[in-house]
């Protein structure tokens, strides 16, 4: 379940994908603490915690239970040379969509690359990620953090 700005996003990005031969699959949405709490815990039960920590988000910390992320497609690292990831890389931001987790970033997001992770922000804040911080939605959330402090 998504939130309703972000699912009629996504109907509205899924429709215009789909005008141009392009079918967004969607794997994963919302997910409760029980639910995240079980991915997490079978992750770290075949990779150890070290690794498990880069691979997905501990329970009450994953974007997936704001009910504003997608995970499109296959969910691995060849999703990004799929038409989908191609369309999506280069479309999603119109439609408010950010990608959460971009490739190279590991040491700033503390995660490993996913190119199907998306994060609904809103076109009106993903203007600014897009104009100020590069795309690169972690600087966003970072300068939000300190200046909520301030």
């Amino acid at each position: 379940v998504l939130r309703r700005s972000a699912a009629e996003s996504l109907k509205t990005m899924a429709l215009e994908a789909r005008k141009q031969g392009v079918t967004l699959v969607v794997s994963s949405t919302y997910r409760s603490f029980a639910y995240q709490k079980g991915v997490y815990n079978r992750i770290v039960a075949e990779l150890g915690k070290e690794a498990a920590d880069r691979e997905s988000a501990e329970p009450g910390h994953s974007q997936h239970q704001l009910g504003l992320a997608v995970d499109f497609g296959s969910i691995d690292d060849s999703f990004a040379q799929t038409k989908a990831g191609k369309w999506l890389a280069e479309n999603a931001s119109r439609f408010g969509w950010s990608l959460s987790y971009p490739h190279n970033l590991e040491a700033l997001t503390g995660y490993r690359w996913e190119s199907w992770h998306y994060r609904y922000v809103g076109p009106q804040v993903n203007r600014v990620i897009e104009g100020y911080f590069g795309g690169i939605q972690q600087y966003a959330l970072e300068f939000l953090a300190r200046w909520e402090k301030e």
